[in-house]
């Protein structure tokens, strides 16, 4: 049970490996997916989601900002699956999904040589983050998200969307400069 990548690699579920995984596969279809499921008003990329909490993270430190940028890139090979959605699925279920997730996600530590961090700080901005998306891209009124009863809190920020073309480059560009290759 395999994938065709964007590179041509052939992306195997059954035997997940560091060599099968590369950053402009990443890019590319992080590029293509819409956060929320698709469920916005606009077209807002997992890609450029993953450079603003690259960007945020990136003046604490390097190494969380290179887990900010690749915190999601399991979605490149998995597809999105909504927050509510895997919440409800590890919660009820023995998740295969969770447990190929893992698989990959330990594969992306490997093939880019992630270091240890603290992942609660990235957890944290990528929550108070998708706030902030969900304001600008689905509704106003984002207080009964469970995000915002938990106690995170949108960014006072503006947020532009880019076109998947140009969400690429942007990740591209922030895997340069974390030297993540």
């Amino acid at each position: 049970m395999w994938i065709r990548t964007y590179s041509g690699k052939q992306f195997s579920f059954e035997q997940i490996s560091p060599d099968n995984i590369c950053i402009e596969d990443i890019a590319h279809s992080l590029s293509q997916i819409c956060r929320f499921g698709g469920h916005s008003h606009k077209f807002y990329s997992v890609a450029q989601h993953a450079c603003l909490v690259a960007h945020i993270l990136f003046d604490t430190s390097r190494d969380l900002a290179k887990w900010g940028l690749l915190h999601d890139a399991s979605e490149a090979y998995l597809g999105d699956i909504t927050h509510p959605l895997k919440t409800f699925l590890n919660n009820h279920t023995d998740c295969f999904i969770s447990q190929v997730e893992s698989r990959l996600m330990e594969a992306i530590t490997l093939k880019f040589n992630l270091p240890y961090v603290n992942y609660d700080l990235v957890n944290n901005v990528d929550k108070c983050l998708g706030l902030t998306e969900a304001k600008h891209f689905i509704c106003d009124n984002i207080e009964d998200w469970d995000w915002c009863t938990n106690g995170f809190t949108p960014y006072e920020m503006e947020i532009d969307p880019l076109s998947a073309a140009l969400a690429e480059e942007a990740f591209l560009r922030w895997a340069k400069l974390l030297n993540i290759k």
